[in-house]
This record gives structure tokens, C-alpha cells and sequence, in this order.
């Protein structure tokens, strides 16, 4: 099988609104080499880990720790940017960078979109993970 994506095209890296993609599935199967089983475990563990980041960001957003929401936004960031969710990764990069510059009092409204996004991101990861396996 040929696959059509060519990571080097921003293009398509893009919605036709030029916004980030919630998520960009051409990239996924390249990166997964098009191996459904792989894309299925890789998807799991994203999920997984991800909703764990989040939740150490919100507590971070709730206790004022700004180092916790930075490193939590990274170790997330670098996943779903990689993955194709490109959308929570760049809600997650400005995260990060609220941490780093000590603006975790004004993450909250950041948060909530990024937990937003999330939730959308795992309806949706779901939803292709039990087609993938059908």
C-alpha cells in the first residue's frame, strides 16, 4: 500500500480554516507505518497517558504550581503533536509555556479548552479505534 502522506507538506497539517487539525489521521498511519493493531495500541496508550497529563494539569491550575502544569503540558505536547492531535497539542505547547513563565494563575480559561478539546480528541480516538478493530 502506498501511503499519501508526506510529512514535509504543512498542508496538511492543516484545516481548510487553517486551524490545527484535531486530528491528523494521514500522519498517524504513516508514523504507524499502516499497521492497524500498532495504531490501535499506540491510540490506548495516548489516551491513557493523556488523561492522566491533564488531570496533573488541572491540579497544578488549582494549586498554583507552575513547574507541574510546564511539565505536565510538555510530556503531553510532544505525544499528541507526534500523533497527529495537533489541535490539544498546541493548547498543551501554550500551556507549557504559561508554566515556564509563571502564568498559572491565568491557565484556566486555557485549561478548559484544552480539556475540551480532549474530551472531543477521545470520543473520537474511541470511535476510530473501534473501527479499526471491526
Amino acid at each position: 500500500m502506498t501511503l499519501e502522506f508526506d510529512p514535509l507538506r504543512a498542508e496538511q497539517n492543516k484545516s481548510p480554516d487553517d486551524r490545527p487539525l484535531r486530528f491528523c489521521y494521514a500522519r498517524f498511519r504513516y508514523n504507524c507505518d499502516d499497521d492497524p493493531e500498532f495504531e490501535r495500541e499506540v491510540l490506548a496508550a495516548f489516551l491513557r497517558t493523556a488523561a492522566v497529563s491533564l488531570a496533573v494539569m488541572v491540579k497544578a491550575v488549582e494549586t498554583g504550581d507552575d513547574s507541574a502544569l510546564q511539565e505536565a503540558a510538555h510530556g503531553v505536547k510532544g505525544s499528541a503533536l507526534t500523533l497527529g492531535a495537533d489541535a490539544f497539542g498546541d493548547l498543551c505547547l501554550r500551556l507549557e509555556k504559561m508554566g515556564r513563565e509563571s502564568q498559572v494563575a491565568e491557565a484556566s480559561p486555557l485549561l478548559h479548552q484544552a480539556e475540551a478539546e480532549f474530551h472531543a480528541l477521545e470520543a473520537e480516538l474511541r470511535n476510530y479505534i473501534q473501527l479499526q478493530a471491526a
